[in-house]
């Protein structure tokens, strides 16, 4: 059957995943990021995997050291090989233009209170030379499980306390946790849901998946 495009479109509906959704003030924090040569640790929701993803974030953070963390690793059924699913996740940062992502640069993370950021917190300091971190991810992938996992093994070693504020020139919401006195980790707003349930109004609370899966 020979189709015009818009009717192949009527037919195959949704091929590709949409986007998450950023706000330009978002991305006018990443570009500060990209200017400064920060860090980024990125959250990836495993069980909401392309909700994750933005292209605009992507190309802004390409070129900075990044650390994978994939979260809700407890939440994946107990047959799943850590390993394949390492590899899974830095296959498709390499296909967004990361060519060095490998499964071996993945960190997975629990989402429970157990998640244990010990892994993480070393390549933070490994990689960031002195310079700020940005915490980022789609809202409900685990930044905050991370982050508290994070700050129970933080020594603050500077003069400055823990703040919570807008984020220069923005009205973005950020935790500033200090590093040092001269630099930051920023637990950033979860970039937008908008092509997920879980991002309607009133969704029922049931599919809010809380438990580890179990393939049918």
């Amino acid at each position: 059957m020979i189709l015009c495009h818009e009717c192949y479109e009527e037919l195959h509906p949704n091929e590709a995943p949409a986007a998450a959704d950023v706000s330009d003030e978002f991305l006018s924090m990443l570009r500060d990021a990209k200017k400064e040569g920060a860090t980024i640790v990125y959250l990836i929701d495993l069980i909401s995997f392309e909700c994750s993803f933005n292209k605009e974030v992507l190309d802004l953070i390409v070129d900075l050291p990044v650390i994978i963390i994939a979260s809700k690793w407890d939440l994946m059924p107990k047959e799943t090989e850590v390993e394949h699913t390492k590899e899974y996740v830095a296959h498709r940062f390499r296909a967004e233009g990361f060519k060095k992502a490998k499964g071996t640069d993945v960190i997975l993370l629990d989402y429970n209170n157990s998640a244990d950021a010990t892994l993480a917190s070393g390549m933070i300091k490994k990689k960031r030379q002195g310079k700020n971190v940005y915490v980022i991810g789609a809202k409900g992938a685990g930044k905050s499980a991370f982050l508290t996992s994070f700050l129970r093994q933080f020594k603050n070693t500077s003069n400055r306390g823990i703040s919570i504020g807008a984020y220069k020139n923005t009205s973005l919401e950020v935790w500033q946790i200090p590093l040092d006195d001269n630099s930051y980790i920023y637990d950033t707003p979860g970039t937008g849901v908008k092509n997920s349930f879980l991002g309607k109004n009133n969704y029922p609370k049931e599919i809010v998946i809380t438990r580890r899966l179990t393939p049918r």
